[in-house]
């Protein structure tokens, strides 16, 4: 479950934060966001959680959710019917990630 919420925490840093722009798209599914810079790799862990995916299709955020609360951590409030994008954001809004975390 953690590689899920990493994968998740990455796809919801979408920048930039002044204009609200940002958050979780449902857009990873696109071979073009999987190719930004940001995500190098990430095809990587996608292809590890695809036995999950094909065995249970419906899992979502709510499963991270009660991932997160049974391990002793805060409730999160979930609210389901996000309406994914029909296509990624524009290349450049998450950190590059060859470079440091302070850039």
């Amino acid at each position: 479950m953690a590689g899920g919420l990493a994968l998740r925490d990455g796809t919801q840093l979408e920048l930039p934060c002044q204009s609200r722009t940002g958050g979780p798209f449902g857009t990873m599914r696109f071979d073009a966001e999987q190719a930004h810079g940001a995500n190098s790799g990430i095809h990587i862990a996608l292809r590890l959680f695809d036995p999950i995916r094909e065995q249970f299709p419906t899992i979502s955020f709510l499963a991270e959710v009660v991932a997160v609360e049974v391990t002793g951590g805060p409730e999160i409030p979930f609210y389901p019917g996000r309406e994914d994008k029909p296509q990624p954001p524009p290349e450049g809004r998450l950190p590059d990630a060859t470079k440091t975390f302070d850039h």
